[in-house]
């Protein structure tokens, strides 16, 4: 099972928010999503919660794929603070097939 993951940054008239989504590529679903005044990695884990909750707290065996950026759960030093049930599978920018 393979779920995707992207930010958005969003300007408003007090700001910026971002918008973290998680989509199951193959049925297009939203499955997830959270907002956020910040940019980090707990934004898209807050996404990635509610995406295992929407599945009824079953993810065993989900690759969880997104870009590099600084917000997505790869992308933090140390310990990935994604769901222990789900594998990271980071792009590599420049690479092609």
């Amino acid at each position: 099972m393979l779920w995707c993951g992207d930010v958005t940054e969003i300007d408003t008239g007090e700001g910026k928010s971002y918008l973290a989504t998680v989509e199951d590529p193959f049925s297009r679903r939203l499955l997830g999503y959270a907002m956020s005044e910040h940019h980090d990695a707990a934004l898209t884990v807050a996404s990635l919660q509610m995406a295992v909750t929407t599945r009824g707290g079953d993810a065993d065996g989900v690759v969880f794929h997104s870009d590099r950026g600084p917000g997505t759960p790869s992308g933090v030093p140390g310990p990935s603070p994604c769901p222990r049930y789900l594998s990271t599978s980071p792009s590599n920018p420049g690479w092609s097939p």
